[in-house]
């Protein structure tokens, strides 16, 4: 289980008010959403999406999805077919047991910020029974027009970490500026959830997917460390330099 209940994981004293924060894709989830949803409708469709990515046209993952939706709608997709390929994501059920006992605890709030899009998420938590759990859940909007899904950006933002349409680290330093969170656990597995991971509370806790882009960027000030004392492999499995708490020292 979690480090939630009533003792710091590093301290030993009475817990504090807690965020804990969900990536979507590969963190909640064991899948990429978006990638699975075209693959069960429409399989052939995945070469196209890639290439759209990289196009001017398309400027970024966000628009590249809004215009698969649009393919897999021309090829008959329904809304029903959407949330039939949604409900079938696979979730690990240690998630699950984890995220019902979170909410469990008065002290701690769930929340979602995520890439993918209001729509997907949504449908996902209602069908495997765990939306009742997350008080926020930040994304892409959509819209319908009949049965064709739009994905719409987030927001526009100047942060060069992050992809145009999200700035997960703005979305995070607003909700710490709104209330009184003294840590947050921070579950994520890409490179655009290292802005929110920086802007954490000193007693928070980044949960990096393991081998995934976000767990190379936290240890790489580490293993850079490291190398000039002989100590890698402690930094490489999430000592050294963490105070125990399995966060990179600059990350803190």
């Amino acid at each position: 289980r979690p480090p939630l209940d009533e003792y710091h994981l590093c301290g030993g004293m009475a817990a504090p008010p807690t965020l804990v924060v969900f990536d979507f894709d590969w963190s909640l989830i064991n899948q990429d959403s978006d990638r699975w949803v075209i693959r069960q409708l429409h399989e052939e469709y995945l070469e196209q999406l890639f290439a759209h990515v990289g196009s001017a046209e398309y400027r970024g993952w966000t628009a590249a999805m809004d215009q698969a939706m649009a393919a897999l709608h021309a090829r008959g997709s329904t809304r029903a077919h959407l949330a039939h390929a949604l409900a079938s994501i696979p979730i690990y059920a240690e998630v699950v047991e984890a995220i019902e006992w979170a909410a469990s605890l008065e002290h701690v709030t769930l929340r979602i910020i995520s890439d993918a899009n209001l729509f997907f998420i949504e449908t996902f938590l209602e069908t495997s029974g765990l939306r009742q759990h997350f008080s926020k859940i930040v994304s892409n909007p959509f819209r319908f027009e009949g049965e064709r899904l739009r994905v719409i950006p987030y927001h526009s933002h100047s942060c060069q970490r992050c992809p145009s349409n999200l700035c997960k680290g703005e979305v995070m330093r607003g909700w710490l500026e709104e209330e009184a969170f003294e840590r947050v656990l921070y579950i994520g597995d890409g490179r655009n959830d290292l802005c929110p991971s920086v802007s954490l509370p000193p007693a928070s806790l980044i949960l990096a997917r393991h081998g995934y882009r976000l767990h190379q960027l936290l240890l790489e000030p580490l293993l850079a460390e490291a190398s000039a004392d002989g100590t890698a492999a402690d930094a490489e499995a999430g000592e050294g330099d963490g105070g125990g708490c399995g966060v990179p020292a600059p990350f803190q």
